[in-house]
């Protein structure tokens, strides 16, 4: 007799599920992080490139419309083409919008990187998190709820401390 047990398909598919849940909700972090990561940085855009408060108003309203748009239009999207290349999916948007907010010299970048990464908000907030709720572990009960509801506050604050930070000592 062997002390060691070989682990069985259960045992193997509750570690996948786990792993899908820690990334999926790390995920859901970094998303809302990216989304708020522009937010301190607006002042840096405004006194480098001209950028009016009237514009920066304007990348809020763009962000919003790619929300709304990616929630109206896209929200079901997870359940016909799958949680995983979804949740891919709507990290690919918000590299895009961070790559071209990195390089913004205008009111056009500007808009069009808050617009895209609005569109990757709305999407990561309905796909990813149906997919921690999917992959949530059955105890404790309320871990998927408590983890859907707070990881966007966490992954706002995240966002904006961090570019704070980079801002203040970096740039500044």
């Amino acid at each position: 007799m062997t002390s060691a047990t070989p682990s069985t398909p259960a045992t193997t598919a509750g570690r996948g599920r786990t792993w899908a849940f820690a990334a999926a909700s790390a995920s859901l972090v970094a998303v809302f992080a990216a989304a708020a990561s522009p937010i301190p940085v607006f002042n840096v855009y405004r006194a480098e490139n001209g950028i009016t408060t009237a514009d920066i108003s304007l990348s809020v309203v763009a962000y919003f419309l790619g929300t709304i748009g990616a929630l109206l239009c896209l929200g079901r999207l997870a359940n016909h083409l799958g949680r995983r290349p979804t949740a891919l999916a709507t990290l690919l948007l918000l590299v895009a919008g961070s790559v071209v907010m990195i390089g913004v010299t205008g009111l056009a970048p500007l808009l069009a990187g808050r617009f895209l990464m609005g569109v990757g908000a709305g999407l990561a907030s309905s796909a990813l998190t149906t997919y921690i709720v999917d992959t949530a572990p059955a105890r404790p009960d309320w871990l998927a709820s408590v983890v859907t509801s707070q990881a966007s506050m966490v992954g706002l604050t995240l966002g904006s401390l961090a570019a704070g930070a980079l801002v203040q000592y970096v740039v500044g």
